[in-house]
């Protein structure tokens, strides 16, 4: 949790191993980000990046520019996320064989994709794919990258593609298990038929709806139960379009009130967080008055 990795980073800077402080605030700074604390989340990524900014040493320094690139995309920021994810592969780019580079790679590509640049997304996904392939330590990350290039070929208006990469993104996510990518690449798919193939859009969607069920921890999300009442609706089955719909509303009410409760965790964590560093610094005050009593003894 936020309180171990805090510790971590206390001790590790005791202890000097300055690497090892780094990457535990960069994790912080993830953790924080998912809280939805993105203010915190930057705080954190600052601090960091001040620190690995001292030691000079770039692939830190690129870790914790990926991190404040990742807080402004969730902020909605995409022009700035981009600006700072280019930097930071600038940084990392001497390792490009390693986990930061292309987890800054798949931010400055999701980047792209929010800044409507989609041949430069097309891009970067491309390359992602090119480091990712049949490694198995970065399998999670070949997922994403065949579900972002898919996504991007829809957009460039190159839908056999897009489907294509779709699949095989599809195949990966129910072999690993992965219920996000499973239902993200199932509700691109239905995307990708709609119109011509309403029946197949209709079987893709309740396909998603299927597998959340079957998930303990991924309740179905209400866009995607408002997209399978209105395909319902245009084909004519009222009635079960109703049923979805009611389904909708209560997803909607079920995610206001997951929202209210991050918010109220993100409270939480930021005062422990203020009290921790809080706690850090009359600490470290204490120390530096026992060492002059000791000096002046």
């Amino acid at each position: 949790g936020l309180d171990h990795l805090k510790s971590s980073v206390a001790f590790a800077l005791e202890a000097g191993q300055v690497r090892r402080a780094i990457l535990d605030s960069t994790n912080i700074g993830y953790v924080l980000a998912d809280l939805g604390e993105l203010e915190a989340c930057v705080d954190q990524a600052h601090d960091a990046l001040a620190l690995a900014r001292r030691t000079g040493w770039k692939p830190q320094i690129g870790a914790c520019l990926t991190v404040v690139a990742h807080a402004l995309l969730k902020a909605e920021r995409a022009d700035a996320a981009r600006a700072l994810a280019e930097e930071a592969l600038d940084c990392i780019e001497s390792h490009a064989q390693g986990r930061p580079y292309l987890i800054a790679l798949n931010t400055a590509a999701d980047a792209y994709a929010a800044c409507g640049d989609f041949l430069k997304a097309r891009t970067a996904f491309q390359d992602m794919l090119v480091h990712t392939v049949g490694r198995s330590e970065s399998s999670e990350l070949e997922r994403y990258a065949r579900l972002g290039l898919a996504r991007a070929q829809t957009q460039l208006g190159h839908p056999a593609d897009a489907r294509s990469m779709c699949h095989e993104a599809l195949t990966l996510a129910r072999q690993a298990g992965d219920v996000v990518v499973e239902v993200e690449c199932l509700r691109l798919l239905a995307k990708l038929t709609q119109g011509d193939q309403p029946s197949e859009t209709i079987n893709l969607l309740r396909q998603a709806e299927q597998v959340i069920d079957r998930s303990d921890d991924y309740p179905a999300p209400s866009s995607l139960l408002h997209d399978l009442s209105a395909v319902l609706e245009r084909n004519g089955d009222h009635q079960n379009a109703l049923l979805v719909l009611r389904k909708a509303v209560a997803a909607r009410a079920r995610e206001t009130a997951a929202e209210a409760s991050r918010k109220a965790v993100s409270m939480e964590v930021r005062f422990r967080t203020e009290r921790a560093m809080a706690d850090a610094e009359h600490q470290r005050r204490t120390s530096e008055t026992e060492s002059r009593r000791a000096a002046e003894l």
